[in-house]
Protein backbone atom coordinates (compact mmCIF):
# COMPACT_ATOMS: atom_id res chain seq x y z
CA UNK A 1 0.00 0.00 0.00
CA UNK A 2 1.49 3.58 -1.11
CA UNK A 3 2.00 6.65 0.79
CA UNK A 4 -0.70 8.23 -1.13
CA UNK A 5 -2.90 5.16 -0.55
CA UNK A 6 -2.64 5.25 3.26
CA UNK A 7 -3.30 9.03 3.39
CA UNK A 8 -6.96 8.29 1.32
CA UNK A 9 -7.72 5.73 4.01
CA UNK A 10 -6.79 7.58 7.12
CA UNK A 11 -9.08 10.86 5.48
CA UNK A 12 -12.43 8.17 5.81
CA UNK A 13 -12.29 9.04 9.81
CA UNK A 14 -13.67 5.55 11.08
CA UNK A 15 -12.54 3.45 13.30
CA UNK A 16 -14.00 0.18 12.24
CA UNK A 17 -11.70 -2.84 11.33
CA UNK A 18 -10.23 -3.67 8.00
CA UNK A 19 -13.75 -6.31 7.49
CA UNK A 20 -15.66 -3.23 8.60
CA UNK A 21 -14.13 -1.30 5.75
CA UNK A 22 -14.75 -3.79 2.95
CA UNK A 23 -18.11 -4.21 4.24
CA UNK A 24 -18.37 -0.30 4.39
CA UNK A 25 -16.82 -0.11 0.62
CA UNK A 26 -19.00 -2.82 -0.47
CA UNK A 27 -22.01 -0.90 0.17
CA UNK A 28 -21.20 1.23 -3.01
CA UNK A 29 -21.15 -1.96 -5.10
CA UNK A 30 -23.73 -1.80 -8.10
CA UNK A 31 -26.65 -4.59 -7.50
CA UNK A 32 -29.63 -5.69 -9.61
CA UNK A 33 -33.29 -5.24 -7.62
CA UNK A 34 -35.79 -7.56 -8.66
CA UNK A 35 -38.19 -9.26 -6.04
CA UNK A 36 -41.77 -9.76 -6.07
CA UNK A 37 -43.16 -11.38 -2.94
CA UNK A 38 -39.98 -12.97 -1.98
CA UNK A 39 -39.61 -13.31 2.22
CA UNK A 40 -37.15 -10.65 3.72
CA UNK A 41 -34.31 -13.73 4.09
CA UNK A 42 -34.09 -14.65 0.76
CA UNK A 43 -33.99 -10.69 -0.30
CA UNK A 44 -30.97 -10.45 1.80
CA UNK A 45 -29.10 -13.60 0.77
CA UNK A 46 -29.39 -12.52 -2.24
CA UNK A 47 -28.14 -9.23 -2.06
CA UNK A 48 -25.13 -10.50 0.00
CA UNK A 49 -24.22 -13.32 -2.58
CA UNK A 50 -23.87 -10.37 -5.15
CA UNK A 51 -21.38 -8.03 -3.34
CA UNK A 52 -19.67 -11.01 -1.35
CA UNK A 53 -20.58 -9.68 2.10
CA UNK A 54 -21.35 -11.13 5.34
CA UNK A 55 -25.24 -10.36 6.42
CA UNK A 56 -27.02 -11.19 9.77
CA UNK A 57 -30.34 -10.49 10.66
CA UNK A 58 -31.56 -9.70 14.42
CA UNK A 59 -34.16 -11.31 14.62
CA UNK A 60 -34.84 -9.89 17.82
CA UNK A 61 -34.74 -6.66 16.66
CA UNK A 62 -36.36 -7.10 13.63
CA UNK A 63 -39.31 -8.59 15.91
CA UNK A 64 -39.93 -5.84 17.97
CA UNK A 65 -41.36 -3.81 14.68
CA UNK A 66 -43.77 -6.84 13.99
CA UNK A 67 -41.55 -8.08 11.20
CA UNK A 68 -40.27 -11.65 10.71
CA UNK A 69 -37.40 -13.46 8.29
CA UNK A 70 -40.97 -14.39 6.32
CA UNK A 71 -42.28 -11.14 5.17
CA UNK A 72 -42.52 -10.46 1.61
CA UNK A 73 -40.91 -8.27 -0.14
CA UNK A 74 -41.97 -6.59 -3.43
CA UNK A 75 -39.55 -4.40 -5.55
CA UNK A 76 -38.76 -4.27 -8.99
CA UNK A 77 -35.92 -1.45 -10.19
CA UNK A 78 -35.05 -1.25 -13.75
CA UNK A 79 -31.54 0.02 -13.42
CA UNK A 80 -28.19 -1.40 -11.08
CA UNK A 81 -28.25 0.36 -7.89
CA UNK A 82 -25.75 0.85 -4.95
CA UNK A 83 -26.30 -1.83 -2.51
CA UNK A 84 -26.86 0.95 0.02
CA UNK A 85 -29.73 2.33 -1.85
CA UNK A 86 -31.15 -1.10 -1.82
CA UNK A 87 -31.32 -1.70 1.39
CA UNK A 88 -32.55 1.88 2.38
CA UNK A 89 -35.50 1.21 -0.25
CA UNK A 90 -36.21 -1.87 0.90
CA UNK A 91 -35.73 -1.50 4.94
CA UNK A 92 -37.32 1.99 5.14
CA UNK A 93 -40.83 0.18 4.51
CA UNK A 94 -40.27 -1.75 7.33
CA UNK A 95 -38.68 0.57 9.39
CA UNK A 96 -35.78 -1.87 9.65
CA UNK A 97 -32.02 -0.01 8.71
CA UNK A 98 -28.60 -1.70 9.35
CA UNK A 99 -24.90 -1.43 11.15
CA UNK A 100 -21.96 -2.53 10.78
CA UNK A 101 -20.81 -4.58 13.71
CA UNK A 102 -18.98 -7.61 14.82
CA UNK A 103 -17.51 -7.44 10.86
CA UNK A 104 -20.88 -8.44 9.69
CA UNK A 105 -23.67 -6.07 8.10
CA UNK A 106 -26.60 -6.37 10.94
CA UNK A 107 -29.73 -5.98 9.84
CA UNK A 108 -32.21 -4.82 12.88
CA UNK A 109 -34.81 -2.06 14.00
CA UNK A 110 -34.51 1.81 13.72
CA UNK A 111 -34.61 1.98 17.67
CA UNK A 112 -31.94 -0.46 18.11
CA UNK A 113 -29.83 1.38 15.19
CA UNK A 114 -30.40 4.36 17.54
CA UNK A 115 -29.36 2.63 20.53
CA UNK A 116 -25.72 1.69 19.30
CA UNK A 117 -23.67 4.55 19.58
CA UNK A 118 -19.78 4.35 19.76
CA UNK A 119 -17.48 7.16 19.91
CA UNK A 120 -15.07 8.88 16.90
CA UNK A 121 -11.97 11.33 16.40
CA UNK A 122 -12.18 13.42 13.47
CA UNK A 123 -8.97 15.32 12.61
CA UNK A 124 -10.86 18.54 11.71
CA UNK A 125 -7.42 21.10 11.64
CA UNK A 126 -8.23 22.45 7.86
CA UNK A 127 -11.48 23.20 8.50
CA UNK A 128 -11.72 25.37 11.94
CA UNK A 129 -8.50 27.14 11.05
CA UNK A 130 -9.70 29.34 8.94
CA UNK A 131 -7.36 30.40 6.14
CA UNK A 132 -5.86 33.75 6.22
CA UNK A 133 -5.86 36.80 4.56
CA UNK A 134 -2.52 38.48 3.75
CA UNK A 135 -1.83 42.34 2.87
CA UNK A 136 1.36 44.31 2.98
CA UNK A 137 1.31 45.26 6.82
CA UNK A 138 3.11 48.13 9.41
CA UNK A 139 5.40 46.41 11.40
CA UNK A 140 7.89 44.94 9.16
CA UNK A 141 11.47 46.29 7.76
CA UNK A 142 12.96 49.45 8.37
CA UNK A 143 9.30 51.00 9.45
CA UNK A 144 9.20 48.28 12.01
CA UNK A 145 12.33 49.27 13.44
CA UNK A 146 12.14 52.87 13.46
CA UNK A 147 9.41 52.20 15.42
CA UNK A 148 10.17 50.33 18.32
CA UNK A 149 13.85 52.53 18.83
CA UNK A 150 11.60 55.30 19.00
CA UNK A 151 9.27 53.49 21.57
CA UNK A 152 12.63 52.93 23.33
CA UNK A 153 12.82 56.22 23.82
CA UNK A 154 8.96 56.90 24.86
CA UNK A 155 8.51 58.37 21.27
CA UNK A 156 5.74 57.43 19.20
CA UNK A 157 4.41 54.80 21.31
CA UNK A 158 1.17 53.46 21.67
CA UNK A 159 -1.27 52.98 18.88
CA UNK A 160 0.84 55.72 16.53
CA UNK A 161 1.78 54.50 13.69
CA UNK A 162 4.47 56.75 11.48
CA UNK A 163 2.88 58.80 8.76
CA UNK A 164 3.81 58.20 5.15
CA UNK A 165 4.27 54.59 5.59
CA UNK A 166 4.24 53.64 1.64
CA UNK A 167 6.50 50.57 2.36
CA UNK A 168 3.65 48.55 5.01
CA UNK A 169 0.47 49.95 3.40
CA UNK A 170 -1.31 48.30 1.08
CA UNK A 171 -1.32 50.97 -0.94
CA UNK A 172 -4.42 50.78 -2.60
CA UNK A 173 -5.77 53.83 -0.87
CA UNK A 174 -3.77 55.73 -3.13
CA UNK A 175 -6.86 55.41 -5.60
CA UNK A 176 -9.66 55.72 -3.12
CA UNK A 177 -11.48 58.96 -1.72
CA UNK A 178 -11.89 58.23 1.38
CA UNK A 179 -7.61 57.99 2.02
CA UNK A 180 -4.61 60.11 1.99
CA UNK A 181 -1.22 59.24 -0.01
CA UNK A 182 0.49 60.26 2.91
CA UNK A 183 -0.89 58.06 5.03
CA UNK A 184 -1.70 54.15 6.03
CA UNK A 185 -3.88 53.39 3.42
CA UNK A 186 -6.32 50.07 3.83
CA UNK A 187 -7.67 47.79 1.47
CA UNK A 188 -11.24 47.90 3.41
CA UNK A 189 -13.89 48.50 0.25
CA UNK A 190 -11.12 47.40 -2.32
CA UNK A 191 -10.15 43.62 -1.57
CA UNK A 192 -13.08 42.27 -0.16
CA UNK A 193 -12.63 40.16 3.03
CA UNK A 194 -9.11 41.53 3.59
CA UNK A 195 -10.19 42.55 7.15
CA UNK A 196 -12.60 40.45 8.12
CA UNK A 197 -12.98 36.43 8.11
CA UNK A 198 -16.39 35.60 9.42
CA UNK A 199 -16.80 34.98 12.57
CA UNK A 200 -13.03 34.83 13.37
CA UNK A 201 -12.14 38.28 15.14
CA UNK A 202 -8.35 37.14 15.35
CA UNK A 203 -7.38 36.99 11.38
CA UNK A 204 -8.78 40.55 10.66
CA UNK A 205 -6.83 42.83 9.11
CA UNK A 206 -2.89 42.82 9.38
CA UNK A 207 -1.00 39.87 7.88
CA UNK A 208 -3.11 37.26 8.79
CA UNK A 209 -1.32 34.10 10.12
CA UNK A 210 -2.01 32.85 13.28
CA UNK A 211 -5.28 32.29 13.77
CA UNK A 212 -7.78 30.69 16.70
CA UNK A 213 -9.46 27.55 16.02
CA UNK A 214 -13.12 28.40 15.28
CA UNK A 215 -14.86 24.91 16.29
CA UNK A 216 -18.14 26.24 17.16
CA UNK A 217 -19.07 27.04 13.38
CA UNK A 218 -18.28 23.40 12.62
CA UNK A 219 -20.50 21.88 15.12
CA UNK A 220 -23.42 24.00 14.73
CA UNK A 221 -23.20 23.19 11.23
CA UNK A 222 -23.10 19.36 11.83
CA UNK A 223 -26.16 19.48 14.43
CA UNK A 224 -28.22 21.35 12.55
CA UNK A 225 -27.67 19.82 9.22
CA UNK A 226 -27.34 15.84 10.63
CA UNK A 227 -30.03 14.66 12.52
CA UNK A 228 -30.78 17.63 14.63
CA UNK A 229 -33.10 15.44 16.75
CA UNK A 230 -30.62 12.95 18.04
CA UNK A 231 -28.00 15.38 19.80
CA UNK A 232 -27.76 15.71 23.78
CA UNK A 233 -29.00 19.28 23.56
CA UNK A 234 -32.36 18.23 21.70
CA UNK A 235 -32.75 14.93 24.24
CA UNK A 236 -31.29 12.72 22.01
CA UNK A 237 -28.16 10.21 22.58
CA UNK A 238 -25.56 12.33 20.82
CA UNK A 239 -22.45 13.96 21.69
CA UNK A 240 -19.62 16.34 19.95
CA UNK A 241 -17.03 18.06 21.51
CA UNK A 242 -13.87 19.81 20.41
CA UNK A 243 -10.14 18.97 21.74
CA UNK A 244 -8.30 21.64 20.57
CA UNK A 245 -5.29 19.52 21.65
CA UNK A 246 -4.83 17.94 18.31
CA UNK A 247 -7.74 19.97 16.24
CA UNK A 248 -9.74 17.28 16.36
CA UNK A 249 -13.73 16.53 17.23
CA UNK A 250 -14.45 14.11 19.78
CA UNK A 251 -18.74 12.55 18.23
CA UNK A 252 -20.74 9.73 20.07
CA UNK A 253 -23.04 9.15 17.96
CA UNK A 254 -24.82 6.30 15.76
CA UNK A 255 -23.42 4.63 12.65
CA UNK A 256 -25.52 6.00 10.48
CA UNK A 257 -24.81 9.77 12.01
CA UNK A 258 -21.13 9.00 11.46
CA UNK A 259 -21.26 8.20 7.93
CA UNK A 260 -23.61 11.42 7.44
CA UNK A 261 -20.40 13.43 9.08
CA UNK A 262 -17.71 11.52 7.26
CA UNK A 263 -20.17 12.94 3.98
CA UNK A 264 -20.65 16.30 5.45
CA UNK A 265 -16.67 16.85 6.85
CA UNK A 266 -15.76 15.13 2.82
CA UNK A 267 -17.78 17.93 0.97
CA UNK A 268 -16.46 20.64 2.79
CA UNK A 269 -12.87 19.54 1.97
CA UNK A 270 -13.57 19.09 -1.44
CA UNK A 271 -14.86 22.39 -1.19
CA UNK A 272 -11.89 23.79 0.15
CA UNK A 273 -9.14 21.59 -1.90
CA UNK A 274 -8.90 24.59 -4.28
CA UNK A 275 -6.32 26.72 -5.13
CA UNK A 276 -5.65 29.12 -7.57
CA UNK A 277 -1.73 29.95 -8.43
CA UNK A 278 -1.56 33.73 -10.14
CA UNK A 279 1.53 34.30 -12.63
CA UNK A 280 1.48 37.87 -13.32
CA UNK A 281 4.52 39.68 -15.55
CA UNK A 282 4.70 43.52 -15.34
CA UNK A 283 6.44 44.93 -17.71
CA UNK A 284 8.47 48.30 -17.95
CA UNK A 285 9.66 49.48 -21.17
CA UNK A 286 11.70 53.01 -21.29
CA UNK A 287 12.64 54.68 -24.31
CA UNK A 288 15.12 57.93 -24.02
CA UNK A 289 15.74 59.99 -26.98
CA UNK A 290 17.57 62.87 -28.11
CA UNK A 291 19.55 64.50 -30.81
CA UNK A 292 21.40 68.16 -31.32
CA UNK A 293 23.09 69.76 -33.87
CA UNK A 294 24.28 73.04 -31.97
CA UNK A 295 26.09 75.55 -34.14
CA UNK A 296 28.63 78.52 -32.61
CA UNK A 297 29.19 80.64 -35.51
CA UNK A 298 30.96 83.81 -34.21
CA UNK A 299 33.23 86.30 -36.53
CA UNK A 300 34.54 89.94 -35.92
CA UNK A 301 35.68 92.25 -38.73
CA UNK A 302 38.25 94.75 -38.12
CA UNK A 303 37.30 97.93 -38.97
CA UNK A 304 40.64 99.35 -39.03
CA UNK A 305 39.93 102.50 -36.99
CA UNK A 306 42.16 103.67 -33.85
CA UNK A 307 39.49 104.26 -30.97
CA UNK A 308 41.93 107.24 -29.99
CA UNK A 309 42.02 108.78 -33.11
CA UNK A 310 38.36 109.64 -32.36
CA UNK A 311 38.34 112.90 -30.26
CA UNK A 312 35.97 114.91 -31.42
CA UNK A 313 33.36 115.24 -34.43
CA UNK A 314 36.37 116.37 -36.97
CA UNK A 315 38.29 112.42 -36.99
CA UNK A 316 37.01 109.41 -39.15
CA UNK A 317 33.51 108.26 -38.70
CA UNK A 318 33.40 104.61 -37.71
CA UNK A 319 31.31 101.18 -37.09
CA UNK A 320 31.26 99.45 -34.06
CA UNK A 321 29.59 96.01 -32.16
CA UNK A 322 28.48 95.04 -28.99
CA UNK A 323 30.03 92.11 -27.21
CA UNK A 324 29.18 90.09 -23.65
CA UNK A 325 30.57 93.77 -21.66
CA UNK A 326 27.98 96.30 -24.33
CA UNK A 327 29.83 98.01 -27.12
CA UNK A 328 33.22 96.72 -28.21
CA UNK A 329 36.24 98.85 -26.64
CA UNK A 330 38.26 98.45 -30.16
CA UNK A 331 35.16 99.34 -31.68
CA UNK A 332 35.06 96.32 -33.89
CA UNK A 333 31.99 94.19 -35.74
CA UNK A 334 30.88 91.74 -34.12
CA UNK A 335 28.81 88.88 -33.99
CA UNK A 336 28.48 86.47 -31.43
CA UNK A 337 26.10 83.70 -30.77
CA UNK A 338 26.95 81.97 -27.52
CA UNK A 339 23.58 82.30 -25.88
CA UNK A 340 21.53 80.94 -28.63
CA UNK A 341 24.20 77.39 -28.52
CA UNK A 342 24.34 76.87 -25.06
CA UNK A 343 20.64 77.21 -24.20
CA UNK A 344 19.40 74.64 -27.23
CA UNK A 345 19.98 71.91 -25.00
CA UNK A 346 17.33 68.97 -24.90
CA UNK A 347 14.95 68.85 -22.09
CA UNK A 348 14.47 64.91 -21.90
CA UNK A 349 16.28 62.33 -23.44
CA UNK A 350 18.90 62.02 -20.90
CA UNK A 351 20.95 64.57 -23.04
CA UNK A 352 24.89 64.16 -22.37
CA UNK A 353 27.87 66.68 -23.72
CA UNK A 354 29.99 64.08 -23.51
CA UNK A 355 28.62 61.93 -26.05
CA UNK A 356 28.97 64.82 -28.62
CA UNK A 357 31.00 65.15 -31.70
CA UNK A 358 32.40 68.37 -31.95
CA UNK A 359 34.32 70.26 -34.77
CA UNK A 360 35.84 73.90 -35.10
CA UNK A 361 38.00 76.12 -36.48
CA UNK A 362 38.79 79.63 -36.34
CA UNK A 363 40.62 81.80 -39.49
CA UNK A 364 42.21 84.81 -38.47
CA UNK A 365 42.37 87.94 -40.44
CA UNK A 366 40.40 91.21 -40.57
CA UNK A 367 37.61 89.11 -40.63
CA UNK A 368 37.75 86.70 -37.54
CA UNK A 369 35.74 83.69 -38.10
CA UNK A 370 35.35 81.41 -34.80
CA UNK A 371 33.05 78.12 -36.42
CA UNK A 372 31.93 75.48 -33.63
CA UNK A 373 29.93 72.67 -34.90
CA UNK A 374 28.23 70.01 -31.72
CA UNK A 375 26.22 67.01 -33.18
CA UNK A 376 24.90 64.48 -30.70
CA UNK A 377 22.25 62.00 -31.00
CA UNK A 378 21.15 59.05 -28.62
CA UNK A 379 18.42 56.37 -28.30
CA UNK A 380 18.34 54.43 -24.97
CA UNK A 381 15.87 51.58 -24.72
CA UNK A 382 15.38 49.50 -21.48
CA UNK A 383 12.91 47.01 -20.80
CA UNK A 384 12.53 45.80 -16.86
CA UNK A 385 10.49 42.29 -16.81
CA UNK A 386 8.92 41.68 -13.04
CA UNK A 387 7.15 38.25 -12.68
CA UNK A 388 5.72 37.42 -8.93
CA UNK A 389 4.22 34.35 -8.91
CA UNK A 390 1.81 33.26 -6.05
CA UNK A 391 -0.21 30.61 -5.20
CA UNK A 392 -3.09 31.00 -2.67
CA UNK A 393 -6.79 29.33 -1.59
CA UNK A 394 -9.93 30.30 -3.51
CA UNK A 395 -11.46 33.27 -2.09
CA UNK A 396 -7.84 33.96 0.09
CA UNK A 397 -6.40 37.39 -0.60
CA UNK A 398 -2.58 37.49 -0.86
CA UNK A 399 0.21 39.89 -1.72
CA UNK A 400 3.76 39.94 -2.78
CA UNK A 401 6.44 43.33 -2.25
CA UNK A 402 9.43 43.76 -3.82
CA UNK A 403 10.68 47.41 -2.02
CA UNK A 404 13.68 48.82 -0.90
CA UNK A 405 12.97 51.09 2.02
CA UNK A 406 14.57 55.03 2.66
CA UNK A 407 14.28 56.66 5.85
CA UNK A 408 14.21 60.41 5.61
CA UNK A 409 13.48 63.40 8.11
CA UNK A 410 10.36 65.28 7.30
CA UNK A 411 10.05 67.13 10.06
CA UNK A 412 10.82 68.10 14.25
CA UNK A 413 8.97 67.61 16.97
CA UNK A 414 10.08 70.25 19.77
CA UNK A 415 11.07 68.86 23.31
CA UNK A 416 11.16 71.04 26.10
CA UNK A 417 13.10 70.02 29.24
CA UNK A 418 14.30 71.99 32.13
CA UNK A 419 15.80 75.22 30.92
CA UNK A 420 16.40 73.26 27.68
CA UNK A 421 15.29 72.60 24.71
CA UNK A 422 15.81 70.25 21.83
CA UNK A 423 14.20 68.56 18.69
CA UNK A 424 13.21 65.08 17.89
CA UNK A 425 13.24 64.24 14.22
CA UNK A 426 10.00 62.94 12.67
CA UNK A 427 11.15 59.74 10.46
CA UNK A 428 9.60 58.40 7.50
CA UNK A 429 10.28 55.51 5.28
CA UNK A 430 9.60 55.41 1.81
CA UNK A 431 9.43 52.33 -0.23
CA UNK A 432 10.26 52.25 -3.93
CA UNK A 433 9.46 49.53 -5.96
CA UNK A 434 6.22 47.15 -6.84
CA UNK A 435 3.46 45.87 -4.59
CA UNK A 436 0.44 43.40 -5.21
CA UNK A 437 -2.02 42.63 -3.57
CA UNK A 438 -4.38 40.32 -5.29
CA UNK A 439 -7.98 38.25 -5.05
CA UNK A 440 -8.86 35.23 -6.59
CA UNK A 441 -12.42 33.62 -6.80
CA UNK A 442 -13.03 30.45 -8.45
CA UNK A 443 -16.25 30.19 -10.28
CA UNK A 444 -19.06 27.17 -9.81
CA UNK A 445 -18.10 25.42 -13.04
CA UNK A 446 -13.86 25.76 -12.40
CA UNK A 447 -13.72 27.19 -15.59
CA UNK A 448 -13.17 30.79 -14.38
CA UNK A 449 -11.54 33.37 -12.22
CA UNK A 450 -12.52 36.27 -11.08
CA UNK A 451 -9.25 38.30 -9.83
CA UNK A 452 -9.31 41.35 -8.03
CA UNK A 453 -5.61 43.08 -8.30
CA UNK A 454 -4.18 46.30 -6.75
CA UNK A 455 -0.67 46.55 -8.16
CA UNK A 456 1.27 49.87 -7.20
CA UNK A 457 4.50 50.68 -8.55
CA UNK A 458 6.18 53.69 -6.48
CA UNK A 459 9.65 55.52 -7.61
CA UNK A 460 11.50 58.39 -5.01
CA UNK A 461 12.27 61.10 -7.08
CA UNK A 462 14.48 64.09 -6.37
CA UNK A 463 14.99 65.19 -3.08
CA UNK A 464 14.86 68.80 -1.98
CA UNK A 465 16.03 69.72 1.11
CA UNK A 466 15.08 72.84 3.10
CA UNK A 467 17.24 74.34 6.15
CA UNK A 468 15.64 76.29 9.05
CA UNK A 469 17.88 79.14 10.47
CA UNK A 470 18.98 79.09 13.79
CA UNK A 471 21.42 80.29 15.96
CA UNK A 472 24.01 82.65 14.17
CA UNK A 473 27.69 82.68 16.52
CA UNK A 474 30.62 84.81 15.37
CA UNK A 475 34.25 84.20 17.00
CA UNK A 476 35.90 87.20 18.60
CA UNK A 477 39.27 86.30 16.06
CA UNK A 478 42.27 88.56 16.32
CA UNK A 479 42.59 92.06 17.43
CA UNK A 480 44.52 93.89 14.82
CA UNK A 481 46.64 97.11 15.72
CA UNK A 482 47.69 100.13 14.43
CA UNK A 483 51.39 101.36 14.35
CA UNK A 484 50.30 103.64 17.82
CA UNK A 485 49.08 100.18 19.23
CA UNK A 486 45.32 100.96 19.02
CA UNK A 487 43.02 98.51 18.08
CA UNK A 488 41.86 98.73 14.35
CA UNK A 489 39.62 95.41 13.47
CA UNK A 490 39.79 92.01 13.93
CA UNK A 491 40.93 89.21 11.54
CA UNK A 492 39.87 85.76 11.19
CA UNK A 493 36.67 85.72 12.45
CA UNK A 494 34.58 82.94 12.26
CA UNK A 495 30.81 83.04 11.58
CA UNK A 496 28.44 79.86 12.40
CA UNK A 497 25.16 79.41 11.78
CA UNK A 498 23.20 76.64 13.25
CA UNK A 499 20.34 75.38 11.90
CA UNK A 500 18.21 71.85 11.23
CA UNK A 501 17.63 70.31 7.94
CA UNK A 502 14.50 68.32 6.83
CA UNK A 503 14.02 66.51 3.49
CA UNK A 504 11.24 66.79 1.05
CA UNK A 505 11.16 63.70 -1.17
CA UNK A 506 8.90 63.50 -4.41
CA UNK A 507 7.22 60.25 -4.53
CA UNK A 508 6.24 59.25 -7.57
CA UNK A 509 3.38 56.16 -8.08
CA UNK A 510 1.40 53.80 -10.20
CA UNK A 511 -1.63 52.33 -9.20
CA UNK A 512 -4.00 50.08 -10.91
CA UNK A 513 -7.40 48.88 -9.23
CA UNK A 514 -9.40 46.13 -10.78
CA UNK A 515 -11.42 43.24 -10.94
CA UNK A 516 -11.26 40.94 -14.33
CA UNK A 517 -12.78 37.39 -14.53
CA UNK A 518 -10.09 35.12 -16.24
CA UNK A 519 -10.49 31.70 -17.88
CA UNK A 520 -8.48 29.21 -16.50
CA UNK A 521 -5.08 29.40 -17.73
CA UNK A 522 -5.75 32.50 -20.18
CA UNK A 523 -4.19 35.86 -19.88
CA UNK A 524 -5.64 39.13 -19.78
CA UNK A 525 -3.64 42.36 -20.66
CA UNK A 526 -3.74 45.49 -18.15
CA UNK A 527 -2.13 48.35 -17.79
CA UNK A 528 -1.49 50.04 -21.14
CA UNK A 529 -0.23 52.93 -19.19
CA UNK A 530 2.02 55.09 -20.98
CA UNK A 531 3.37 58.54 -20.43
CA UNK A 532 5.41 60.77 -23.08
CA UNK A 533 7.30 63.50 -22.29
CA UNK A 534 8.74 65.33 -25.65
CA UNK A 535 10.65 68.70 -26.31
CA UNK A 536 12.42 70.82 -28.73
CA UNK A 537 14.51 73.90 -27.88
CA UNK A 538 15.16 75.93 -30.99
CA UNK A 539 17.44 79.11 -30.90
CA UNK A 540 18.70 81.22 -34.12
CA UNK A 541 19.33 84.24 -35.01
CA UNK A 542 15.86 85.91 -36.77
CA UNK A 543 15.94 86.46 -39.98
CA UNK A 544 19.01 84.81 -40.86
CA UNK A 545 17.24 81.44 -39.10
CA UNK A 546 15.23 81.54 -42.13
CA UNK A 547 17.55 81.81 -44.84
CA UNK A 548 17.84 78.88 -47.31
CA UNK A 549 20.94 77.02 -47.20
CA UNK A 550 22.43 79.20 -44.66
CA UNK A 551 19.41 78.85 -42.12
CA UNK A 552 21.84 75.88 -40.14
CA UNK A 553 24.71 78.69 -39.50
CA UNK A 554 22.57 80.83 -37.56
CA UNK A 555 19.95 78.01 -35.88
CA UNK A 556 20.89 75.34 -32.95
CA UNK A 557 18.02 72.68 -32.31
CA UNK A 558 17.87 70.49 -29.80
CA UNK A 559 15.14 67.64 -29.84
CA UNK A 560 14.37 64.98 -26.72
CA UNK A 561 11.87 62.05 -25.97
CA UNK A 562 11.24 60.08 -22.96
CA UNK A 563 8.57 57.48 -22.72
CA UNK A 564 7.23 54.90 -20.59
CA UNK A 565 5.31 52.06 -21.11
CA UNK A 566 3.69 49.89 -17.99
CA UNK A 567 2.23 46.39 -19.00
CA UNK A 568 0.79 43.90 -17.04
CA UNK A 569 0.22 40.03 -18.27
CA UNK A 570 -1.86 38.21 -15.91
CA UNK A 571 -2.48 34.24 -15.90
CA UNK A 572 -4.54 32.30 -13.45
CA UNK A 573 -4.26 28.38 -13.30
CA UNK A 574 -6.94 26.53 -10.99
CA UNK A 575 -5.24 23.56 -9.61
CA UNK A 576 -7.69 20.92 -8.23
CA UNK A 577 -5.52 18.89 -6.00
CA UNK A 578 -8.02 15.73 -5.91
CA UNK A 579 -6.56 15.82 -10.16
CA UNK A 580 -3.16 17.18 -8.88
CA UNK A 581 -2.80 14.11 -6.70
CA UNK A 582 -4.37 11.55 -9.50
CA UNK A 583 -1.15 12.80 -12.26
CA UNK A 584 1.08 11.93 -9.53
CA UNK A 585 0.54 8.90 -8.12
CA UNK A 586 -2.44 7.94 -10.41
CA UNK A 587 -4.57 7.13 -7.45
CA UNK A 588 -8.05 8.56 -6.03
CA UNK A 589 -10.42 8.30 -3.73
CA UNK A 590 -12.23 6.39 -6.31
CA UNK A 591 -10.08 3.75 -6.49
CA UNK A 592 -10.06 2.49 -2.72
Amino acid sequence: MTASRRKLLERTGSNLSPAGLKIQQALAQPVDVNFNNTPLSVVIDTLARMTGVNVHVDAQGIGAEGITSDTPVSITLSQPVSFRSALALILDELRLSYVIRNEVLLITSEQARDLEVYQNVYNVADLVIGIPNFVPGFNVGLPAAIRAANQNYGVNSGSTQMPMNFASANLTGAVSQSSSVLGQMPLDGIMPGASSLGNNPTLSGGQGGAAQADFDTLINLIKSTIEPLSWDDQGGSGTIQPFPGNLSLVVSATQQVHEEIRDLLEQLRKSQDLQVTIEVRMITLTDNFFERIGIDFDFEIDDNVDPSLIQDDSGPSAMFGLDSQGPTIDLDLVFDQNDAYASAIPQFGAYDAGTAAQFGFAILSDIEVFFLLEAAQGDTRSNVLTAPKVTLFNGQTASVSDLSQRPFVTGLTPVVGDFAVAHQPIIVVLGEGTTMSVQAVVSEDRRFVRLTLVPFFSRIGNVEEFTFDGETTTSSGETVLDADGNPVNRNNQVQTSRGTTVQLPTFNFTSVSTTVSVPDGGTVLLGGIKRLAEGRSERGVPMLAQLPYISRLFKNVGIGRDTESLMMMVTPRIIIQEEEEKRQTGITADDL
